[in-house]
């Protein structure tokens, strides 16, 4: 959807506590996707147009799909259709964020938030919640671009071209919920190489992997490049 860059996360004691100690495939993960438009008269600022989500332990999925188009109560740029397919037709009867906001927050707590390229969902969903004047959850993210970097090496770190790496069949890209399974099967793949290339088996040793810090003071899911 934009650029990767590589990221870490700073994560709070008492998040480390939480998930330090088990191993990655105990740990309650949840992949998200939004697809957006950008705000008229805004170069960063976004509205979510649909929200894709599903949790996941270890290999198998924990619950049904959490997946929505969303009215966005603003005209979608012609861009972004071409992008994800949804058109102004398609959303003008669908409810607003602050209507299925409640619903998709209670699907995802207690997870780790798992997407690819995970700063521009995380923006996507603070900038909602600032337009909409609520609280943004306060999930920790896992970015799995960094993860990729770490156990490939490609000509492109998109969804599509690590699906195309692991021979995974790619299908109805650039739409929330496709995006989402296609990443927890990504995942997958790059799980079982960071055992055999790193020896990373509990989330604990993401932190020198990926740049994991602790801080007592920061906000949980807070992102630093």
């Amino acid at each position: 959807m934009t650029k990767d860059f590589p990221i870490g996360l700073i994560m709070t004691i008492e998040q480390l506590s939480t998930f330090g100690q088990k191993l990655i495939e105990e740990v309650p993960f949840c992949a998200v996707d939004f697809e957006t438009t950008q705000l008229p008269n805004s170069s960063r600022e976004l509205a979510i147009i649909e929200i894709g989500a599903q949790r996941f332990l270890g290999d198998e999925l924990t619950a049904k799909p959490f997946q929505t188009l969303v009215n966005p109560q603003c005209a979608i740029r012609q861009f972004d259709t071409g992008v994800s397919g949804i058109t102004n037709a398609m959303v003008v009867n669908k409810p607003s964020f602050m209507e299925v906001r409640e619903s998709f927050f209670s699907y995802i707590k207690d997870c780790v938030l798992l997407a690819h390229n995970a700063p521009f969902d995380k923006r996507a969903l603070e900038s909602q919640c600032v337009r909409d004047g609520c609280k943004a959850p306060l999930n920790l993210y896992i970015d799995s671009v960094p993860l990729l970097r770490k156990v490939t090496k490609l000509d492109s770190y998109s969804l599509e071209s690590a699906a195309s790496h692991f021979s995974i069949k790619v299908s109805n890209t650039h739409r929330a919920i496709a995006d989402c399974q296609l990443l927890i099967s990504v995942f997958w793949h790059i799980n079982k190489l960071l055992v055999e290339l790193h020896g990373v088996r509990y989330f604990r040793d993401l932190r020198q992997l990926i740049g994991i810090r602790t801080n007592s003071r920061a906000k949980q899911g807070t992102l630093f490049d």
